[in-house]
């Protein structure tokens, strides 16, 4: 599943030389709260817009989808 966002990733995630190691893979999830999108380190979309798999989703501040 491809996300993109404009968020700066965890500085773990670099090299020496400055280049991304990390490449996002996630999966919806769903919970008695809702569906929400969670990628395989654990981090999870909140409180914005984000574009995954080349479609708008929007995720309020606990990271839930409100347009699943």
């Amino acid at each position: 599943m491809k996300i993109s966002q404009k968020k700066p990733r965890p500085a773990a995630f670099v090299l020496i030389f400055g280049a991304w190691t990390y490449k996002p893979r996630s999966s919806w999830k769903k919970n008695s709260k809702g569906w929400y999108n969670q990628d395989t380190a654990g981090w999870y979309a909140k409180k914005g817009t984000w574009k995954i798999d080349g479609k708008n989703y929007n995720f309020d501040a606990k990271g839930y989808c409100t347009n699943p």
